[in-house]
């Protein structure tokens, strides 16, 4: 009996595990579609805050009426891409990859509207404002790519760490699965066989084994036949 219950209890026990890595294995799965476009983001991002830096730069360096707009128009919109892109990275993104963006985001706050409007021609490059903008630009543009390099590695790892604890959860999963089955299996066989020796024919009472071979009306007209 007490054989009995160890079984019942390790096969609920490697039920409930079972479950649990399966849960484990759906939930590290959770998000992995979105893990390459928002890693896109960032890198891109990166690339976006270097387009604007050489347009700050060339719109600060025209010196002629149509290369001043043409500049203006590149850089409005690489301020353009690089807020959207911000506005889309940090949706839905957590752990250590939405501080950094949360970082980011902090810093652009300021200079994207000064930007916008330098891009819009609110003053010239030229002017106190504007050269306060350009000189905001390149004094931030390190720190603002560090976050961004940050946000692209957090990003990364948490991508590798879900894929790892994936294939981890799918092997115990697969492991627990035999164990259950063969526990159970075991648990059940001995109540088959003990089902099929209760359904059996019953023995025969000892009473009747002890009964003469012969009728009972043999035996008693024996003992009514006179000496």
């Amino acid at each position: 009996m007490a054989s009995r219950r160890i079984l019942n209890l390790a096969t609920l026990l490697s039920a409930v595990l079972l479950v649990a890595s399966l849960g484990l294995m759906v939930h590290s799965r959770t998000g992995q579609d979105q893990r390459p476009a928002r890693l896109e983001l960032a890198r891109g991002l990166v690339g976006h805050l270097d387009g604007l830096r050489a347009h700050a730069r060339d719109l600060a360096r025209a010196d002629q009426l149509d290369q001043v707009r043409a500049r203006r128009q590149e850089l409005a919109r690489s301020v353009l891409a690089f807020d959207q892109d911000l506005v889309a990275l940090a949706d839905g993104t957590s752990g250590p990859a939405a501080a950094a963006v949360a970082e980011a985001r902090a810093i652009w706050r300021t200079l994207g509207l000064d930007l916008a409007d330098l891009a819009a021609g609110e003053y010239a490059p030229s002017s106190a404002a504007g050269r306060e903008t350009l000189a905001a630009l390149a004094a931030a543009g390190p720190d603002l790519r560090q976050h961004l390099d940050t946000t692209a590695a957090a990003v990364s790892a948490a991508g590798n760490r879900a894929s790892d604890v994936g294939r981890l959860a799918g092997t115990a999963a697969v492991v627990l699965g035999g164990t259950t089955l063969l526990l159970g299996l075991i648990a059940f066989w001995p109540r088959r066989d003990a089902a099929r020796t209760a359904t059996g024919a019953a023995p025969p009472h000892p009473a009747a084994s002890s009964a003469p071979d012969g009728p009972p009306a043999d035996a008693a007209a024996a003992r009514a036949a006179p000496p």
